[in-house]
């Protein structure tokens, strides 16, 4: 059961609206009443409410507006008014449309902000059903009497309409199936390249790269990708990490790619593979086909599609022996 707002909802028992043959249509005609606002202390998430605050109640537009005391600012997006943000500090919780659309763009799911603590000041939060699997819940739903599992659950991106209570994008909660055959493959090409890579690391004691060298590629990968992380998960790298999988050998530029990704480690180990294979093989089984659906607990980076304006090769070359000269002298 959904424990949030329960005081909120027996004043408007109170209030009379509890009784047969009345209830509210929308969530405009609850924002409109007055068992949102001041009284309870619940903020109207409407755009015009949110402009109000912004334009009349707001001293320093730049620095944004307070939903007091909930620690939430608001902020007009940077080159839109059209668009108001919902701060966290420095993390973008939701943003409201002049269309009343809310859309959701939280970095990461969970914790007291999330949960207890937002929807004590607003009408909208997160509820945790489990590990990765929160429900997006309102007001709306709660006096609606929907349940946790019914109401979808939240991604970066996902629509609400503030004035009818419909979720525009929402998703199933799929689960992950695997195609037998796809799966039995790719654990064979998985567990053959692992066995070669971490005799390699093991043997041959393969240290990460000095701080100066890594400067040096931070600084050329952000000029490429905006960055200073290798992006693995991008179409092209995934493509380039299977065809070296697939060839049975360890070129020199892949294990450099290894040795800055571990860069803050004095040595890779054999745990360190087999936490980069767990993190980006989500990745890699999406390019090889090997899902029938992807589950939406899944939290690894998935595989990126986009285009992009650069050579795989400038990328590998960064890593090659070349550039590296010198590198386990520092």
């Amino acid at each position: 059961m959904i424990h949030y707002w329960h005081d909120h909802l027996k004043s408007i028992s109170r209030g009379g609206h509890n009784r047969k043959g009345y209830e509210f249509e929308n969530p405009s005609q609850l924002y409109d009443s007055r068992y949102v606002g001041t009284p309870l202390g619940l903020q109207d998430l409407r755009y015009e409410a949110l402009k109000d605050l912004l334009e009349n109640h707001c001293r320093n537009i730049d620095k944004g507006k307070p939903i007091k005391p909930s620690g939430l600012r608001l902020f007009y997006a940077l080159t839109d008014k059209s668009l108001i943000r919902v701060m966290h500090y420095d993390s973008p919780l939701f943003s409201v449309d002049s269309n009343n659309i809310l859309t959701w763009e939280m970095r990461w799911l969970g914790g007291y902000m999330q949960t207890t603590a937002m929807c004590q000041y607003n009408p909208i939060a997160l509820y945790r059903l489990g590990t990765n699997n929160y429900s997006v819940v309102t007001l709306w739903d709660k006096y609606k009497g929907r349940k946790a599992y019914e109401l979808p659950y939240v991604f970066h991106g996902l629509k609400y309409n503030l004035l009818t209570g419909e979720y525009l994008n929402a998703k199933l909660r799929h689960k992950t199936v695997e195609k037998p055959e796809q799966r039995k493959q790719w654990r064979k090409l998985l567990s053959r390249h692992k066995k070669i890579l971490k005799t390699t690391v093991t043997l041959g004691d393969v240290k990460t790269i000095g701080y100066n060298q890594r400067m040096k590629i931070q600084n050329h990968l952000m000029d490429k990708f905006k960055t200073r992380d290798i992006p693995w998960n991008r179409r092209q790298l995934v493509e380039y990490v299977l065809g070296v999988m697939k060839s049975n050998t360890l070129p020199q530029e892949y294990i450099n790619m290894l040795r800055y990704h571990y860069a803050y480690y004095e040595q890779i180990g054999a745990s360190n593979i087999e936490s980069f294979f767990s993190h980006y093989g989500t990745a890699m089984k999406e390019y090889l086909g090997v899902f029938e659906t992807v589950g939406f607990t899944n939290s690894k980076p998935r595989l990126n599609n986009e285009a992009v304006n650069y050579s795989i090769d400038d990328v590998v070359n960064l890593f090659s022996k070349q550039n590296l000269k010198g590198v386990d002298n520092e």
